[in-house]
């Protein structure tokens, strides 16, 4: 069996969605068993904003912010 290769990119605007997708299907186009996830945080934040749902961003000591 193969090692699957998960792959997480996070949804905020500076991520390069295509740049992204480009590599992964490289890697898929190789052989290698690919898993996609992908953030939404620009999209959960958008519509919180539009319905009026207050956003708490909680931040650890190494810097990680989540909402």
């Amino acid at each position: 069996m193969r090692d699957i290769l998960v792959v997480k990119c996070g949804g905020n605007a500076a991520v390069r969605s295509q740049a992204i997708c480009a590599d992964v299907a490289a890697v898929h186009r190789g052989g290698r068993p690919v898993i996609l996830a992908h953030g939404g945080s620009a999209d959960i934040d958008g519509l919180a904003e539009r319905l009026g749902v207050p956003s708490r961003r909680l931040v650890a000591p190494d810097g990680v912010s989540t909402r």
